[in-house]
């Protein structure tokens, strides 16, 4: 018996680029301003930029790991690096970097759907809650807001970069300071207000387990 054969609840998650507006013409003494991080060397970069927009309680990890990833045709090692919200995946050659726009928290490899090969998973912050496809039924989507995802993704070797998404959430409906996987594929994601809660793959989508 799995985990989700317990479970209540229906799949409630369901892809995005932000505009960068350009600064005005303002002077000289805008331009002593905004030239002097420059200047001292605190050149602030794309992501850093990125990450003063989302919550201070947001904390991407830092790590540099060896994953062995097992799918139907075969094993793969790969390298993972991730590094102030970006996601480096290489194995003889470089394979996949995660978008600029987006902040990647952390990274796994776990077997979600209990077929005993591996899937990968993403949690993200990206703009916008949608990308491309928007439900009809949902108000207009805000591009240039961050929101939380989790991005999930089956291992194909066939592809040059590796990730073929499956499941590509909409913004999170309850937030994530930590995300542990426990046993059997089991989500388990911490709040920065101490709550908890427990998610697992169901058919198609990630279901809220009691």
């Amino acid at each position: 018996m799995t985990p989700c054969s317990i479970l209540i609840g229906i799949p409630i998650w369901s892809m995005f680029t932000i505009k960068i507006k350009s600064l005005p013409r303002m002077g000289a003494l805008v331009f002593l301003i905004l030239g002097m991080p420059v200047w001292c060397g605190a050149v602030v970069t794309r992501r850093e930029a990125i990450l003063q927009q989302i919550p201070s309680w947001v904390r991407p990890s830092s790590m540099s790991e060896v994953y062995d990833i097992h799918t139907e045709n075969g094993d793969e090692q790969i390298t993972a690096k991730l590094y102030k919200g970006e996601l480096v995946l290489t194995s003889d050659n470089e394979l996949y970097r995660t978008d600029e726009e987006w902040i990647t928290v952390d990274f796994f490899v776990f077997d979600l759907d209990h077929d005993n090969y591996d899937e990968v998973m993403l949690h993200v912050w990206k703009p916008g809650s949608f990308g491309d496809f928007q439900p009809i039924w949902m108000e207009n989507d805000n591009s240039d807001e961050y929101s939380e995802h989790l991005f999930i993704y089956e291992w194909d070797m066939s592809r040059s970069d590796r990730l073929d998404p499956i499941w590509m959430s909409s913004a999170m409906p309850v937030k994530g300071q930590q995300i542990i996987i426990e046993g059997e594929g089991v989500i388990r994601i911490h709040a920065p207000d101490g709550s908890e809660t427990r998610w697992c793959w169901e058919s198609w989508g990630l279901v809220f387990m009691d």
